[in-house]
């Protein structure tokens, strides 16, 4: 694998502002983890290697679709 900031699978991609974000991100879903296990991962891994995109306090948006009722929707929380 070629070290970016966007990590590109199979069937999954993860992207951010710091490549060990990326890659954390890539562990969850090596590990066996979903798209949500990959966003956590991400993220708290930008909490640490940079802090102006992680950490307590932030936001997010996330549009999401669920293959097996095949509704989309999206979630978003502000923090404060």
């Amino acid at each position: 694998m070629t070290l970016s900031r966007t990590a590109v699978f199979e069937s999954s991609a993860v992207a951010s502002e710091q490549v060990l974000a990326s890659l954390a991100g890539y562990e969850a879903f090596r590990a066996g983890g979903n798209a949500f296990d990959a966003v956590a991962a991400t993220s708290f891994s930008l909490a640490v290697t940079f802090h102006p995109a992680g950490g307590l306090g932030g936001g997010f948006f996330a549009p999401v679709f669920e293959a097996k009722s095949g509704k989309g929707r999206c979630t978003k929380s502000r923090g404060g």
